[in-house]
């Protein structure tokens, strides 16, 4: 992977983090994190995911997504990281 600049908005910090490694909302303390990986797939950014099932607090089932990229979608991202972090 090549040497990538410093984010400079939010959209690339999340692009950015995804290109790193797999991704998940309990990863990262940011408003709006659901929204950054829409807006990353609007864009033509192929995100996979995988649900990790766990049980709360309150001893309930849930899921949460895991976001990751597919090695032959790296390339495809840092082309779009460097387009978007402009």
């Amino acid at each position: 992977m090549a040497n990538l600049p410093k984010p400079k908005n939010t959209k690339a910090l999340v692009l950015l983090r995804l290109i790193k490694s797999p991704l998940s909302e309990r990863d990262m303390n940011l408003n709006g994190f659901r929204a950054r990986i829409a807006d990353l797939r609007k864009l033509g950014l192929s995100i996979a995911y995988k649900d990790v099932a766990f049980i709360n607090q309150f001893k309930h089932k849930s899921t949460y997504r895991v976001h990751y990229l597919t090695k032959e979608h790296r390339d495809d991202a840092v082309r779009l990281y460097r387009k978007i972090n402009n």
